[in-house]
């Protein structure tokens, strides 16, 4: 059919291409061909519709289905119109045809009603008056896009024309009213496409531009709008012609703005396409090929990078021009344009700075990649480097080194990138450039210096630097195995090896193993190729080869067996000479006999030499070395020279032995006539020595020394003598007279001396003057030397030296006269008594006078009276007491004349007060000492009445009257009362203002009196007081836990809200505050939650009004506690069944306390339906499913701790988690042991938790004992491990409590008796108060504890309760036996202690004891018999620590337990014992609590390394220095192969360098360490001991410590705070001095050092933190005390009740450190 088709229309063109080329006009009328073709065009288009309709006929015969068919139709359509081809078979003849074309028609008269029905509905909502909606403006602002225009056509007469054309189609008459707006239609269609092109033009412009540049071309858009604003308001679509001139000349306008925008368009790309450029010409150039020697690589970057910057120079000004050029088309617009313009320079300057980033990163990163390779490839050589041997003098030898050195390179590349931002510094900002002002904004090259991406690339560099640097070191060690063939000194060496005499065979084996030596070093690799460096070791392997060549040159024997050959032969000849040579004198004889018996036993050694002499001078011969000619003719005569010495030894002893006789002859008569000499002069020393006083002392100690000359000489030629006989073996005795001699000698001398220092010492006191004689020193003196001579007059008896008594007898006499002079020299002697003297004497004398000497003395003949000057002497004496008696009293008098009161005004109220009186105290005591003294002398009498008076007068104590706080309301008698005693008081104080001294004010009549008798009415009134807080205490029992101190002030401040805040957690377990806000605009407070110690906030459910009495709306806050927490709870295990697989969402949205109780609550109920549903089918799979799921569980909660938590959110996962693989143990035990039902003892024995529906409150059970929750705050303070012996104690104990008695934890320390109890009662939701028990409880203070305990319904935990005394216990016993017998009565109120109060059946009683401890007491069987007893003695402390680390987010904790188990174990049975060692668990439990500490501050350090760290950081610092290596073998031994990672304290350890300079101290290392390993140990726990002995530093290692945090502080780093010590010595104050005691006379409560020192520390809430000292020795009776403060608790507890808490030590800034410092005396170590 196609073909036929194509065959027509091929056919009809011909016939029309025929009539087309006819030639002739067809108007000429006389041409007929025109008509000839046409009629043949006419035919011919005939034929071919006959032919077309033959063609239509045939296509629908073939046609089979109706799609078809409508198909051919549509084809062959348009032709039907041709008459010629109407006939043609158009739609087959079937038998429904004619029904078919009936129901066409029917179709065709339905639509046609349809289109008249429809045109009809439309006319009617034709608009009358159509031209009306063209009058609008011809634009409108678009709503779609903000700022651009649209066409403001009416869519209805769009709409409108369209339905017009298809009415008329359908030959509708329009109406009249709408066919002139129809009309209009073409000029409209004109006007829209017209203004469509405004609008696109416009539109265009604003599309182009970003709200920024549309700023910049505000002016011009502005303009623009100006031309386009006809079109919105005046021009409408009705007006005619009117349009055309706005259209041009806003098309023309927008043509302009539309060149400038885009040539600004144009300017921003190529500012961008320059940026580019900039950011890809890198500045560094690396060729992968290219290998660099020496510094070329230096070189080379250097000129490329002058050629880029050039290069980028270039760039940067091109892109300075295109701005300027840009800026011509701005520059005259307006101040805000400017504005956008800067703003535009900005980001492009931007533009550029990122540029430059990116070159520098870029040509960084390449640099990079040549160093450290791209990750997939290790990189290309680079450099190559040179291995040569250096010879670095003065180094004693040469060394394998680099060329470049390492350091040269690392320093080569990494200097790189400063020649980087070098390059980049010559560009300045654009801005700068182009407004000439400077920016203020930072350099190019500085921001793109500090950026962090570049900076990480420049880590990476030098970090590839660094450890490729090891890589060729280590090859470096391949060589050592050369290192002696250049480090040994070969001369040295050569002359040491001579030495050794070694065989020749050696010297050939030495030869040939330098030359293997030198083959092997050539078969080394001479280019390596090691990551990015080429090592070239050619020159190294020439110099080592080198060096063997030089060893085997020396090696050679030529010299050496030349030397020994000459020395040898020398040695022969020079001996044999001086042997044969006959001796002159004795002295060459001994030389000569003894030179021969050293030849003749050398003979044999020399005789050895000979042959190997031959033997080397056989090998050089053999190696063919070259021999002096000298040398071989020595070799030649040697042997024959050899045989001479030989003969010439032999005829040297025979002329030897010859001279010795004669020699011995002559000998011998000289020592015979030696004796007689010496015998002589023993005898003249006898007969002329000075032994007589007639001789003086000069010339005595000449003629000694002149003997002694003698002597000298005598004993030189003794010893000559001795020595020459001995050259004949003839033995010759010291001579005794010589020896006798000697020692005479040395008596005389020793005589002489004495005497001659006697007589100095006299002549110099007898011409002294009397009055500045010494008589001490001439009585010691005289002594002395009279001792000396006694004792030689002894030694010396049997010999007739007369100089010897006469000098005694002198100092003897002296002696005598010594006490006259001693009397005489009395200080006390007055003129009276020196009259007294001389009138004994009958003389006159100037005692006083200079030239009265001691002989003066003689010649007066004083010495004739001595007893009676003895007597005036004493008196004086005497006399001269009791003058200081005197002047005593005068000083007690002028200092009661000058001591004033201090009074002061009072608090402006126009009275006064008595401020101080500790200066007063102290003069009367010091003036009653003196007082008490002088009335026990015995010279007191003449002072007697006067001392009497004074004492009288002193005897009037001061007392310092008690003023309380005004509570007029609640006592209005005693307010009264006290008014009255105030309006006195005040009055007495206003006479004393008036005449303020001590004596006289304190003298005034009647005023003792008066002031007993208001002393009397205070005490009165301080019972009433008493009574009152009795009163409030009933009211808020908890009340009874603070000391009246404590209540006084908080019910003072009733009105005050605020002011009770920092009470409130004496009195609650974890509630720190409150928040309170005003209602509404009274001034009544409200509160409306509470927040926890650790920060935690809960809001209480309903809010609790501040009103009123304090202690009633604080009973208020209770009951919204524990409502609160009671519905949290409820709602919390609601929202944990909905969430049970979102656990850890869960876990965020709810109060740490309430999480716990709810997952144990639904622990207890999964546990219980799967033991049911195991008994129901017999098969335990149940549990091992659940402890999958609890494993699954703990593993979630594992990743959490592991990751970065708040503090509150950690301390709430752990204590869950904690809880949680209890849990887990307990499911595993009973999936273990195959137990499967709920009834077993195993299940009934945990501490179980259930809601109780009937109840709608929670129940706790184990065993047979049941307890409601008890809903006291808890807060996220951590729950306890919970081990197989502390469910043991949580069975005891709550059976006990079930029983109505007490528990008793028994154990030594460390076992966790205080913290079981204390975690019992978390779980049971418990105030649990911790009372550390001392000897200065009384039964009152015990009393007010159990009644506060039986009110409240908490729990008292008693620690170390055997310290009390026994008297104590005993009323205690009572006590708590009359609260266990309430309790097992079932009484709402009973009896104690004399009133009746209220008891709370929760309340319970425990103490804790350390029974082996020494100095316990031992409880009373009564007391006993109250508390069921637990033995705590050995905690699982594997498991303890396993759970801890998997606590703290460790991973593998089973291993890591074991390790840090096994470590404390082997600590105690390995370590020596010292009193301050401690490995037990609260050790542990600190060193796994600061491994988690550390972990979170180190997170990219393994689990092991952060464990090492911490196990060497808690142990060193304290181990004694014989331990440490021990202690590090052990942990070497637990991990192998790890190394403990090394912590950086630079700021830190300058800093405290500095401070030990500032003192004055030396830095030692040790000290360094020592402060260092305090302040870790200060952050690990928050008590400190710091051992040792005195001197040995620990004062200076906390003060330096001390110094250097602060300094820190001030230097403005956060990690560090002010610290402000508090130091003490415990052991200079009784133990009531430091902690407090009552005044067992007046029951009074005096504060001691300690407790008011830590209050002030801990109220302080300042960042700084609090050092307390004590400094002092360590033992029991006073630390024991602080057990409760160094425990977990951190609580001092003081007899009067008061329990000061320290804040939360975690990390604090704010803390109060307890420290010790001292020698630790006592052995025992405090719980």
């Amino acid at each position: 059919m196609t073909r036929n088709l194509l065959e027509i229309e091929e056919t009809f063109q011909k016939h029309l291409h025929t009539l087309r080329n006819m030639k002739g006009g067809i108007l000429d009328v006389k041409n007929t061909f025109w008509h000839e073709d046409f009629n043949r065009f006419r035919s011919g288009v005939k034929d071919l519709e006959v032919m077309t309709q033959n063609l239509i006929t045939s296509a629908f015969e073939t046609v089979r289905d109706v799609e078809r068919g409508v198909e051919i139709q549509d084809i062959f359509h348009h032709l039907s119109t041709r008459e010629c081809l109407s006939n043609a078979h158009f739609m087959p003849h079937i038998g429904t045809g004619e029904e078919s074309f009936q129901a066409y028609q029917l179709l065709v008269q339905a639509m046609d009603e349809i289109e008249r029905k429809t045109f009809q509905e439309w006319t009617q909502t034709l608009d009358k008056d159509s031209l009306k909606r063209l009058d609008t403006p011809l634009l409108i602002l678009s709503t779609e896009k903000s700022g651009m225009l649209d066409i403001n056509f009416d869519k209805d007469l769009l709409k409108l024309f369209v339905e017009i054309h298809y009415w008329e189609r359908l030959l509708f008459e329009i109406p009249h009213y709408v066919v002139e707006v129809y009309d209009r239609k073409e000029d409209l269609r004109n006007l829209r496409e017209n203004l469509l092109l405004v609008a696109r033009d416009y539109n265009r412009i604003i599309a182009m531009l970003s709200p920024e540049e549309r700023a910049l071309f505000k002016e011009r858009i502005r303009y623009l709008d100006r031309k386009i604003q006809p079109g919105l308001k005046k021009l409408h679509w009705s007006l005619k012609g009117a349009s055309a001139a706005f259209i041009s000349e806003c098309r023309l306008h927008a043509s302009k703005v539309q060149t400038i925008v885009n040539e600004y368009k144009a300017a921003t790309l190529a500012i961008a396409r320059s940026a580019q450029q900039i950011s890809e010409a890198l500045l560094v150039r690396i060729t992968s090929k290219r290998v660099y020697n020496d510094l070329e690589f230096e070189e080379d970057q250097k000129e490329h990078r002058a050629w880029v910057q050039q290069k980028l120079m270039d760039i940067h000004e091109e892109v300075t021009s295109i701005m300027r050029q840009t800026y011509e088309v701005f520059k005259h617009d307006s101040a805000e344009v400017q504005q956008y313009w800067m703003a535009y320079t900005i980001k492009m300057n931007r533009m550029m700075e990122e540029a430059f980033r990116l070159n520098v990163k870029w040509s960084l990163l390449e640099l990079s990649k040549a160093i450290n390779g791209d990750g997939k490839t290790t990189p290309n050589p680079l450099f190559r480097v040179k291995v040569i041997l250096q010879d670095n003098y003065p180094a004693p030898s040469a060394q394998v080194e680099f060329s470049p050195t390492l350091a040269q390179l690392a320093n080569m590349v990494n200097d790189i990138s400063s020649h980087l931002i070098t390059s980049i510094s010559v560009f300045r900002h654009l801005p700068e450039i182009l407004t000439k002002r400077r920016l203020l904004r930072d350099p190019i090259s500085v921001l793109v210096e500090r950026d962090e991406d570049i900076k990480k690339i420049q880590a990476l560099i030098s970090g590839g630097m660094q450890a490729n640097a090891m890589h060729p070191q280590a090859y470096l060690k391949t060589w050592d195995v050369y290192h002696e063939i250049w480090e040994v000194n070969k001369d040295s060496f050569i002359n040491r090896y001579r030495h050794l005499n070694p065989l020749v065979s050696s010297f050939d084996a030495d030869t040939a193993r330098y030359m293997e030596v030198a083959n092997n070093v050539q078969k080394e690799e001479t280019v390596l190729s090691i990551q990015f460096v080429l090592l070239d070791c050619s020159h190294l392997k020439f110099s080592v080869v080198q060096h063997c060549n030089e060893w085997q040159n020396k090696l050679t024997l030529n010299e050496m067996a030349s030397t020994r050959l000459q020395e040898l032969y020398t040695y022969l000849q020079e001996n044999a000479e001086k042997v044969s040579r006959p001796p002159q004198t004795l002295e060459e004889l001994g030389q000569s006999l003894q030179l021969l018996d050293t030849l003749q036993h050398e003979l044999p050694k020399l005789e050895g030499q000979i042959p190997p002499i031959h033997e080397q001078f056989a090998i050089l011969e053999k190696y063919e070395v070259a021999v002096d000619e000298g040398v071989l003719q020595t070799l030649g005569v040697l042997n024959s020279e050899w045989l001479s010495f030989q003969q010439c030894i032999q005829e040297s002893d025979v002329m030897l032995k010859k001279h010795k006789e004669k020699f011995k002859t002559g000998l011998i008569h000289s020592a015979d006539d030696f004796k007689k000499k010496a015998q002589v002069l023993l005898q003249d020393f006898g007969a002329k020595g000075p032994f007589t006083s007639a001789v003086n002392c000069e010339t005595a100690l000449e003629q000694i020394a002149a003997m002694r000359q003698l002597l000298a000489a005598m004993k030189d030629e003794e010893s000559t003598l001795r020595s020459n006989l001995g050259i004949f073996k003839i033995e010759q005795p010291a001579s005794k007279d010589l020896q006798k001699l000697e020692k005479e000698l040395d008596y005389l001398q020793q005589v002489w001396e004495i005497t001659k220092e006697w007589e100095d010492h006299w002549n110099e006191w007898k011409t002294g003057s009397f009055k500045t004689l010494q008589t001490e020193v001439m009585e010691t003196t005289a002594y002395g030397l009279f001792r000396k001579l006694n004792k030689l007059s002894r030694e010396l008896k049997d010999r007739d030296w007369e100089i010897i008594e006469t000098s005694k007898v002198k100092v003897e006499q002296f002696k005598r006269t010594m006490p006259l002079i001693s009397d005489l020299r009395n200080p006390a002697l007055r003129e009276r008594h020196w009259d007294q003297v001389k009138d004994l004497v009958l003389r006159t004398f100037d005692q006083d006078a200079e030239d009265f000497r001691l002989e003066n003395i003689v010649e007066l003949g004083l010495d004739q009276h001595v007893e009676k000057i003895s007597e005036i002497s004493a008196s004086a004496s005497k006399e001269l007491s009791i003058e200081l008696v005197e002047s005593a009293l005068q000083a007690i008098a002028k200092t009661w004349d000058v001591v004033l009161l201090d009074i002061v005004p009072y608090k402006d109220k126009g009275h006064h007060r008595l401020r101080g009186t500790d200066e007063v105290f102290q003069a009367l005591e010091d003036n009653q000492v003196s007082l008490s003294t002088m009335k026990a002398s015995r010279f007191v009498k003449p002072f007697e009445k006067e001392v009497d008076r004074w004492e009288r007068c002193l005897s009037l104590i001061l007392e310092n009257i008690f003023l309380g706080e005004d509570i007029r309301k609640q006592l209005p008698r005693e307010s009264a009362s006290f008014d009255q005693i105030n309006a006195s008081w005040k009055t007495i104080m206003d006479r004393l203002n008036k005449d303020n001294n001590a004596l006289r004010g304190t003298h005034y009549p009647g005023l003792l009196d008066k002031l007993v008798e208001m002393n009397g009415a205070l005490e009165e009134i301080q019972k009433s007081l008493d009574m009152y807080l009795e009163t409030k205490r009933h009211i808020f029992p908890r009340f009874y836990f603070l000391s009246n101190d404590d209540l006084l002030e908080i019910l003072g401040q009733s009105r005050n809200p605020e002011a009770v805040q920092p009470h409130l957690k004496k009195c609650f377990d974890n509630i720190k505050s409150l928040k309170i806000q005003k209602v509404g605009m009274s001034n009544k407070s409200e509160a409306v939650g509470m927040y926890s110690l650790d920060g935690e906030y809960v809001e209480f459910v309903h809010s609790v009004l501040l009103e009123g009495p304090v202690e009633e709306w604080l009973c208020d806050v209770e009951r919204a506690m524990r409502w609160t927490l009671k519905e949290l709870l409820r709602n919390c295990r609601l929202a944990l069944k909905k969430m049970l697989t979102k656990r850890d969402k869960w876990v965020k949205e709810w109060a740490g306390q309430m999480v716990i109780t709810a997952s144990q609550i639904q622990w207890t109920t999964d546990v219980t339906k799967c033991l049911a549903n195991c008994k129901e089918r017999g098969d335990k799979k149940f549990l091992k499913v659940m402890k999958k799921k609890q494993v699954s569980l703990l593993n979630k909660y594992s990743e959490a701790i592991r990751g970065n938590l708040t503090k509150i959110m950690r301390l709430k996962i752990v204590a869950l988690v904690t809880v949680e693989i209890h849990a887990r143990d307990v499911i595993e035990k009973l999936y273990k042991t195959s137990l499967m039902d709920v009834t077993s003892f195993e299940w009934l024995s945990q501490l179980r938790l259930y809601w109780d529906k009937d109840l709608d409150d929670c129940v706790i059970r184990q065993t047979n004992t049941q307890f409601p929750y008890g809903y006291e705050y808890l807060g996220n303070s951590g729950r306890l491990v919970i081990t197989p012996l502390t469910d043991r104690c949580y069975i005891t104990l709550t059976t006990a409590l079930h029983l109505h008695r007490g528990g008793s934890p028994k154990g030594p320390a460390g076992t966790g008796k205080t913290e079981t109890v204390k975690d019992l009662g978390k779980a049971l939701g418990m105030y649990v108060i911790v009372v550390n028990c001392s000897e200065g409880l009384d039964y009152k203070s015990m009393g007010r504890m159990y009644s506060g305990l039986a009110q409240t319904g908490a729990w008292g935990c008693f620690d170390e309760f055997n310290r009390i005394n026994i008297e104590v216990l005993s009323v205690v016993a009572q006590q708590i036996l009359s609260i266990l017998s309430a309790l097992a009565a079932n009484m709402a109120s009973f009896i104690f202690e004399g009133h009746k109060i209220k008891l709370v059946w929760s309340c319970g009683i425990f103490i804790t004891m350390n029974p082996g401890y020494a100095g316990r007491t031992e409880l009373p069987d009564n007391l006993k018999s109250m508390f069921r007893p637990i033995s705590m003695v050995v905690p699982d402390s594997t498991l303890i620590a396993e759970i801890i680390l998997f606590g703290e987010g460790f991973s593998n904790c089973k291993l890591l337990a074991k390790k840090v188990y096994t470590l404390y174990s082997l600590a105690v049975q390995q370590l020596s014992k010292q009193d301050h060692y401690d490995f037990g668990l609260r050790a542990l439990t600190s060193l796994l609590r600061y491994a988690g500490k550390k972990r979170r501050v180190h997170p990219d350090i393994t689990d092991e390394e952060i464990l090492l760290m911490a196990m060497k950081d808690m142990n060193i610092a304290k181990l004694a220095s014989v331990d440490v290596p021990l202690f590090n073998g052990i942990i070497q031994d637990l991990f192998p192969g790890i190394e403990s990672p090394v912590i950086d304290y630079g700021k830190l350890k300058e800093a405290i360098e500095q401070e030990l300079k500032g003192m004055g101290l030396q830095v030692t290392p040790f000290t360094i360490t020592k402060v260092i390993q305090l302040y870790e140990t200060k952050n690990s726990r928050h008590s400190t001991m710091i051992v040792g002995n005195t001197g040995s530093g620990k004062t200076v290692t906390w003060r330096t410590l001390q110094a250097t945090m602060s300094a820190l502080c001030r230097s403005g780093d956060t990690a560090y705070n002010l610290v402000r010590d508090f130091p003490l010595n415990p052991k200079a104050v009784s133990l009531g001095e430091l902690y407090g005691e009552y005044d067992l006379s007046t029951n009074e409560w005096t504060d001691g050092i300690l407790s008011s020192v830590m209050r002030t520390a801990c109220a302080d809430e300042k960042p700084d933190e609090k050092w307390i000292l004590f400094d002092g020795p360590v033992d029991t009776l006073w630390i024991e005390s602080m057990n409760s403060v160094m425990d977990d608790n951190k609580v001092l507890t003081l007899i009067n009740g008061e329990r000061i808490s320290m804040p939360e030590q975690a990390s604090p800034p704010g803390a109060a450190l307890t420290t010790w410092a001292g020698a630790r005396k006592a052995a025992g170590r405090p719980d």
